[in-house]
């Protein structure tokens, strides 16, 4: 289910943007469609509060009507202020990369780039789909959710292609490691070659030596440890176990795994001053 957020200015365009959020609603579902950012809780950072509201959006629909920059009573347009919560919500989702649909209604024009802020002039130039309050509104809103579909099937296949990408590049990283581990533990298991015996040279005599005393067998710690699949909300936990095993992690290959974030991962082994195994 797609997150879709409606940005409006309440005395521009309130009556028509509530129409517009019941047809979103009917086609993508009422939990799909937010608006109403700027009803915030008192005491906090309204700015990182519309940001955080934003996070896991998937498409900005931004009503313009009339009134959209805002005018006040000194002469100076809202849109101009730092504050205004319109302007957080676009700037934010296009810093984010967040696809942003402009809604032309009530006769309105898209505003120009010398009417809007240095961070979000590429906003005049989002290509926007009107939609009269008439006996049109419902055929436009039609066109609107046609390209809505279009732009969140790109979307959502694009987010699908980079998750099988990461799942590869990690799964190739681990192969990698499990080899050169491998190799590593070949060389260090193998036994070295006899010494070749010269043709017509007498058998060489041991040395009478006493018997050396037993010495104690100590386990012998794996130099690396895989984690092909771990998932983002056990990942601080395993790497504590890390460091507590005394070892370091050595890499790390994020990848999704039915749309949640997972990790790959390897720890090493090496040795500090005193001999003993440390984290780096």
């Amino acid at each position: 289910m797609p997150r879709i957020t409606i940005s409006y200015r309440r005395a521009d365009s309130d009556a028509i943007a509530g129409r517009i959020r019941d047809r979103l609603a009917r086609h993508y579902g009422d939990r799909a469609v937010f608006m109403d950012i700027d009803n915030i809780p008192f005491g906090i950072d309204f700015r990182e509060h519309i940001k955080g509201e934003l996070a896991s959006n998937d498409m900005l629909v931004a009503v313009v009507g009339p009134k959209w920059l805002g005018p006040g009573e000194d002469g100076r347009l809202r849109i101009a202020d730092e504050t205004d919560p319109v302007r957080i919500e676009i700037e934010t989702a296009l810093q984010r990369g967040i696809p942003v649909i402009p809604v032309l209604v009530q006769g309105a024009a898209m505003p120009g780039p010398g009417d809007l802020p240095d961070t979000m002039k590429s906003f005049a130039f989002h290509n926007a789909a009107p939609v009269d309050a008439g006996r049109d509104f419902h055929p436009h809103v039609d066109r609107l959710l046609r390209s809505m579909d279009r732009i969140l099937k790109a979307k959502g296949a694009g987010a699908a292609r980079r998750g099988w990408l990461l799942g590869v590049t990690a799964a190739a990283c681990l192969g990698l490691v499990a080899a050169g581990i491998w190799l590593y533990q070949a060389k260090v298991t193998s036994t070295p070659p006899a010494a070749p015996v010269m043709a017509g040279s007498p058998p060489a005599q041991p040395a009478p030596t006493s018997p050396p005393a037993p010495e104690p067998v100590r386990p012998q710690a794996q130099p690396w440890q895989a984690f092909p699949q771990t998932a983002a909300a056990a990942f601080p936990a395993m790497v504590e176990k890390l460091k507590r095993d005394g070892y370091r992690l050595h890499m790390i290959s994020p990848y999704a795994v039915d749309g949640t974030e997972h990790y790959a991962s390897l720890g090493a082994r090496r040795a500090g001053p005193s001999g003993r195994r440390v984290m780096a």
